[in-house]
This record gives C-alpha cells, sequence and structure tokens, in this order.
C-alpha cells in the first residue's frame, strides 16, 4: 500500500523489446474512418514493408486484393498469377481435378464438352478437350522439376555393437 502523499507513477506504455525502432503499434485498434464497424481491416506483417488497408464491406470488388475461393472469377490480370501457365485458375483447378482422378482423354473430352453445354453456365475453362489439358501438363513438367525417388543406405559403426549390426563387423551395405 502506498503512503500518503506518494504518488505513484504508471509507465508509459513502450513497444516490446523485439519490435524494432517506429514499428507500428499492433495493439491499438484499427481506425474505422466512417464510424459504421463494416469494415475489413488488413494489417500486414511488418517486415512485409506494406502499408495496413482498411475496406469498407459495402465496397465493390475494385477494392478487394482477393476473392472467396468459390466465386467464379475470370483471367486474372495482376503479375504472373499462381496457377501459370493455366490460362485461368479454373484450367488449373480442373487440370489439377484430371490428374488427380486419373482420368482417361476420353473422360476428360466428355467432363469439357458437358461443362460448356448443359452442365453448367458461365464456366471459365478455356480448354476444350484432353489434348489442352496435356499440353498444359506437359508445360508444367517443363518448369518445374519433377519428383524423383531415390532410395540409399549408409553403412555405418555402431556406438554400442562396434559394427554394423548385432555381433557384425562387416558393414558393407548398399
Amino acid at each position: 500500500m502506498a503512503a500518503r502523499g506518494s504518488s505513484q507513477v504508471q509507465p508509459e506504455p513502450t513497444s516490446g523489446p523485439s519490435d524494432p525502432p517506429g514499428s507500428p503499434d499492433h495493439s491499438a485498434p484499427p481506425a474505422d474512418p466512417d464510424n459504421s464497424g463494416s469494415y475489413y481491416f488488413i494489417r500486414y506483417h511488418p517486415s512485409s514493408g506494406l502499408e495496413d488497408v482498411t475496406i469498407p464491406i459495402e465496397s465493390g470488388p475494385e477494392l478487394c486484393a482477393f476473392e472467396d475461393e468459390d466465386s467464379a472469377a475470370g483471367p486474372y490480370d495482376g503479375p504472373i498469377p499462381p496457377w501459370e501457365p493455366f490460362p485461368t485458375l479454373q484450367d488449373f483447378e480442373f487440370a489439377e481435378f484430371a490428374a488427380k482422378a486419373e482420368l482417361k482423354n476420353a473422360h476428360i473430352d466428355e467432363l469439357l464438352l458437358k461443362m460448356r453445354s448443359s452442365w453448367a453456365s458461365d464456366v471459365h475453362i478455356t480448354m476444350r478437350n484432353a489434348a489442352n489439358v496435356r499440353e498444359a501438363w506437359d508445360q508444367v513438367a517443363s518448369i518445374y522439376p519433377k519428383f524423383a525417388k531415390k532410395e540409399f543406405s549408409v553403412s555405418y559403426e555402431s556406438a554400442t555393437t562396434g559394427g554394423c549390426g548385432e555381433g557384425s563387423r562387416s558393414c558393407k551395405r548398399l
């Protein structure tokens, strides 16, 4: 308990010891520009060098930097898209599905034909047949390294047994 007449001084809040000088105070709530409480606040990691962004919920897609995964987005207009060399995200997703399902060319052709006709509307898949899908897969294979499984073993002298195995003095394993 403090003595009468004495005052206690509360220390000023400071950035933590791990925060670099000039880093933003992330404990403060984001500013609400129109006091509506209806906004998205994007706070980037300090080392990204990006400014924090406030986007009103009622804003149109021109202010949003991303879209819902389930939306039927058209061709991507930004820098190199993550689904490159596929023309659209939907092309990539269809090709991925066809690869995982190990579909035959005839099945790929039939699916693409039905998606472009009676099964769906507003489809953004630009591939027309299995040959288009295979061409895209070949482009990807030329860009990214292929998985190669290599098995090997190494012989060593065990600290407990003095050899490669129980009572063994021979270390000739390949």
